[in-house]
């Protein structure tokens, strides 16, 4: 029997080789053999963690909801609704640069129907979560249409982590960074003042 210490080390060595194959190849272009392999690990003890390479996809989305959970807990300590708006949006930056195999895999996952469609029971849900946090934060701010404000800022960090994912090398994350947040964090005028 496998200790739950070294369990836990098999699953997490198994995720990290599948997020890696799968940002290099593709979902398509990477076999359960290759993941097996490029954890050092056979292909039945594979199996025995994960029944499928869809089920591997969908505990790695499953990470990728605690790394963006992992940002709103950073800020959540801070008390003013602007500042943690702000320190929100520079976390998620940095969380592109210091997650950049999750977030080139979350790229080319976007570019592939199947791999969509195998995970689309899940992806409304998370998204309604992520939609609802930012909704909420900038209410607290006092935003004006805070909903269609949280899918701009959603859908602007995106276009960003896009970018950067496809071209680390050159592309400007800091600088483009301050840029959206100069403009997604101004304060509003106040509610009934435009």
């Amino acid at each position: 029997m496998v200790a739950p210490r070294d369990a836990e080390r098999t699953r997490d060595l198994l995720l990290d080789a599948g997020l890696a194959c799968f940002a290099e190849r593709g979902y398509d272009g990477t076999s359960v053999r290759a993941i097996a392999a490029r954890a050092g690990l056979s292909l039945g003890l594979l199996y025995h963690y994960f029944p499928s390479k869809e089920a591997l996809l969908h505990e790695l989305m499953m990470r990728s909801g605690g790394l963006i959970q992992a940002v709103f807990m950073e800020v959540a300590a801070e008390a003013d609704p602007q500042r943690r708006l702000e320190a929100l949006v520079r976390v998620s930056i940095r969380s592109m640069r210091d997650h950049l195999p999750f977030y080139r895999l979350s790229a080319k996952m976007r570019a592939q129907p199947e791999v969509m469609g195998a995970l689309a029971e899940h992806i409304p849900a998370f998204e309604a979560a992520l939609v609802a946090q930012f909704t909420a934060l900038l209410d607290e701010v006092g935003m004006e249409a805070p909903e269609a404000h949280a899918r701009l800022l959603i859908g602007t960090l995106d276009g960003v982590c896009f970018q950067y994912a496809t071209a680390p090398e050159t592309y400007p994350l800091d600088d483009v960074g301050e840029r959206a947040l100069a403009l997604l964090t101004t304060p509003p005028a106040p509610r009934g003042k435009r």
